[in-house]
C-alpha cells in the first residue's frame, strides 16, 4: 500500500497519435511552467505549477518530433539541453533552476547485471513527481522514516507505468531497481529552500549515520573560497564568518579550516568558541584537539594547521 503523500495517481490516457503542439510551442510550456514553480511562495504550489506537464505530455511528443527533424537534416545537431550520465542511469535536463528542475530519463542494467537493494537512504527533503513512460511497470523499493520513532524501513514497490508518482522525500525515498530492458522516465524535483538537512539512515535504524547540508550553493561556496585563498584572493574573515550559521557538520568545519588559514590570531576566537559550543561532538572535539595543537605554536603561523585527512576525518558526514 503507498501512502497519500506517495500516492500514484489514476492513469491518464496514451499520448494521442494525431499531431500536437510544435516544438516552439512545447519549449514555451515548459518554460512558463518552470517560471511558474520557480516563482511559487510554496512547494506545494511549485508541483503544481509542473503537475501538468506530467499529466498530458503530448509537449514531450513534440519535442521528440523536431529533434527527430533535426538529427534526420543534420546528424551532427546538438540539443540545447543538458546530458548527465551516472552508470546505467542517463537524464536531459529540460529545466534547472534555484529551486525546480524537469529531466526526462532512461534507466537500465549496467553491462546486465541486476542491482541489489540499497541498505541505507539518504532522505534529501525534495518534493518529486515520477512518471514511467515506457510500457512496463519496474519494481523497487520505498524507504519510510517514522515521524514517532524515527525508525527507517523499506518495503518492495511496483511503479506502474503512466502514472504519477507524487514523493516527499522529508520521509520518503524511492529506490527503482534497474530493469532487464531500459526504462524511459519523466522526473521533477522541487527543492525547499532553505534546504533542509540531509539525514543518511540505514535500514531498521532510528537515527541518521550522518547529517549533511543540503544547501548545494554553500558547498560551491567553501570550494571557490578554497581557491581564491590558493591564489592568494581570500575573502575577508568577516565574509567567511558569515556562512558560519548557514553550515552544518564538516562543512562548518572546513570553514573553519579556512578562517583560520585567513587569519590564524583573528578566528581564534571563533575556534575557541566552537570547541566549547559547538553542538557537533565530533567537530567539538577536532576544535579542542587543534587548540591543544596550536597553543605552544604561533597562533599566527597558519601552516600549523592540520591537513583534511589529519582533523576533518571524523567530522565527516
Amino acid at each position: 500500500m503507498v501512502t497519500a503523500a506517495s500516492r500514484q495517481a489514476a492513469p491518464s490516457p496514451a499520448p494521442p497519435t494525431a499531431p500536437a503542439d510544435d516544438a516552439a510551442e512545447a519549449l514555451d510550456r515548459l518554460g512558463r511552467a518552470a517560471a511558474t514553480a520557480e516563482a511559487a511562495p510554496d512547494v506545494a504550489q511549485a508541483v503544481a505549477a509542473l503537475r501538468p506537464l506530467f499529466e498530458d505530455v503530448r509537449w514531450l511528443h513534440a519535442l521528440a518530433r523536431a529533434t527527430t527533424q533535426s538529427l534526420s537534416a543534420d546528424p551532427f545537431h546538438l540539443f540545447g539541453m543538458t546530458a548527465m550520465t551516472s552508470g546505467a542511469l542517463q537524464q536531459l535536463l529540460f529545466v534547472s533552476g534555484p529551486r525546480a528542475s524537469v529531466t526526462l530519463g532512461t534507466l537500465g542494467r549496467l553491462d546486465g547485471k541486476a542491482a541489489s537493494p540499497p541498505t541505507s537512504h539518504a532522505f534529501v527533503g525534495n518534493r518529486s513527481l515520477l512518471r514511467i513512460l515506457s510500457p512496463e511497470p519496474l519494481d523497487g523499493r520505498i524507504a519510510l522514516l517514522s515521524r514517532v520513532t524515527g525508525l527507517c524501513r523499506d518495503r518492495p514497490i511496483r511503479i506502474m507505468p503512466n502514472r504519477i508518482f507524487d514523493m516527499d522525500e522529508r520521509r520518503r525515498v524511492l529506490w527503482i531497481a534497474p530493469p532487464p530492458r531500459q526504462a524511459l522516465f519523466l522526473r521533477a524535483r522541487v527543492r525547499r529552500l532553505p534546504a533542509p538537512l540531509v539525514g543518511t539512515y540505514g535500514v531498521g535504524e532510528d537515527r541518521p549515520r550522518a547529517l549533511a547540508n543540503g544547501d548545494d550553493g554553500l558547498a560551491r561556496s567553501l570550494a571557490m573560497i578554497a581557491v581564491l585563498r590558493t591564489l592568494g584572493k581570500a575573502p575577508p574573515l568577516d565574509a567567511l564568518r558569515a556562512l558560519l550559521p548557514r553550515a552544518h557538520g564538516a562543512q562548518r568545519w572546513a570553514l573553519m579550516r579556512e578562517m583560520l588559514a585567513v587569519d590564524t590570531a583573528a578566528a581564534w576566537p571563533d575556534l575557541t568558541h566552537m570547541a566549547g559550543a559547538e553542538p557537533d561532538g565530533a567537530i567539538r572535539d577536532a576544535a579542542s584537539r587543534l587548540i591543544t595543537r596550536l597553543t605552544p605554536r604561533s597562533r599566527s603561523d597558519a601552516s600549523a594547521h592540520p591537513t583534511p585527512a589529519q582533523e576533518a576525518a571524523p567530522c565527516q558526514s
